[in-house]
């Protein structure tokens, strides 16, 4: 069955963008154009759902991100897409990676900036981040929590109210009301 469903996602988008194309021609069939009709054309145009969807985000040949999500829904008014149920996975300059899941986001089509939450969890090789809310700036390739933060290990638990995490140094910044426990056995793996 999977195979199946996976199998019907790239039918499906096209059938949608097939629909889409028709809808367009059809609604402005003989219209003369003038100025910001193109642009209305497409806010007017009806947003397309996707279930099973696979997007990776690359930057000079870089892989940046790649998310996994349940459901996608493209808000072409807002230029964003809602995804659902979602798992990303964050590439650091080191070769590293470590993915993020959440109930809900919101992605940007033109940034590549993603705002998270819901059950938010990054999942760390050394630790686990837990969160309600969490946002992805691209340009800067930083996670930014300013809701309340967990961080927990085998010897580290720690609490913020914010966090900023980047990606490229591999720094995180926990601040605000912070307080927690290391352990003696504190090593990174």
């Amino acid at each position: 069955m999977a195979n199946r469903k996976r199998s019907l996602v790239p039918i499906l988008l096209i059938a949608a963008v097939l629909s889409l194309a028709a809808y367009l021609t059809g609604k402005y069939d003989g219209e003369a154009e003038g100025p910001g009709s193109a642009g209305q054309s497409l806010q007017s145009a009806p947003d397309i759902s996707l279930e099973g969807i696979r997007q990776a985000y690359v930057e000079k040949g870089v892989k940046k991100w790649e998310m996994k999500a349940a459901s996608a829904r493209l808000l072409r008014s807002d230029n964003q897409a809602q995804v659902n149920d979602i798992v990303i996975t964050f590439y650091t300059a080191d070769n590293r990676s470590f993915r993020v899941t959440a109930d809900q986001g919101l992605v940007s089509l033109e940034t590549r900036d993603a705002r998270i939450s819901g059950n938010v969890i990054i999942y760390h090789p050394d630790f686990k981040i837990y969160t309600e809310s969490l946002r992805y700036h691209a340009e800067r390739h930083i996670i930014v929590s300013e809701s309340p933060v967990r961080i927990e290990s085998p010897s580290l638990h720690l609490a913020g109210d914010r966090l900023c995490y980047d990606l490229s140094s591999m720094r995180a910044e926990l601040a605000g009301n912070v307080n927690g426990r290391i352990n003696e056995n504190l090593t990174r793996q």
